[in-house]
């Protein structure tokens, strides 16, 4: 009897609740337990919810039958207190800009993969340096948008809509 128990993604005090993906390769029913119930509450059945920022350790395991030996894996859950970063990869999906890198004191040209002018009315651009202060709001009228790029280094470039709709992008001057 082996159990498949994947990582569990860092959480957040205020993330839902959600379900463990363990499973047994037996296809056996599994029960969870938790080590700290101050970070999260464990159901039998595997439902998490966060409770406060700590780490604490999940355990499946199932306790064994005529045909198949006790068994249990175990992962460790994380529980921070908000978003302290942005997943780049994840949020480049629906933006683009080019070149990138670009020079200093030239043009990159954005690309927000919106095209309905409803959606672009009142969105903007935002532009943070490397340490996260706010350099320029730039209002977005059209699709595509052009920039003059700052001095060299590294910058995030986050376009919002009036909906809420957020997309991230790092963007290297040289």
């Amino acid at each position: 009897q082996v159990i498949d128990f994947p990582a569990i993604p860092v959480q957040y005090v205020s993330n839902s609740p959600f379900y463990l993906e363990a499973q047994s390769r037996a296809g056996l029913a599994l029960s969870y337990s938790i080590d700290d119930i101050t970070v999260a509450e464990v159901t039998a059945g595997g439902l998490v919810t966060p409770k406060a920022v700590g780490t604490a350790y999940i355990t499946a395991q199932h306790p064994g039958s005529n045909n198949y030996t006790e068994a249990n894996a175990g992962q460790i859950l994380k529980v921070q207190d908000q978003v302290t970063s942005i997943s780049i990869a994840d949020a480049e999906k629906d933006i683009a800009v080019y070149p990138n890198p670009v020079s200093g004191n030239s043009v990159v040209t954005l690309d927000c993969g919106i095209t309905d002018e409803k959606q672009l009315n009142g969105s903007v651009i935002e532009i943070y340096n490397i340490s996260g202060s706010l350099l320029e709001t730039l209002p977005v009228k059209e699709k595509i948008t052009q920039v003059k790029t700052k001095q060299p280094g590294i910058y995030f470039y986050v376009f919002k809509t009036k909906d809420g709709l957020r997309n991230y992008l790092k963007v290297i001057v040289k």
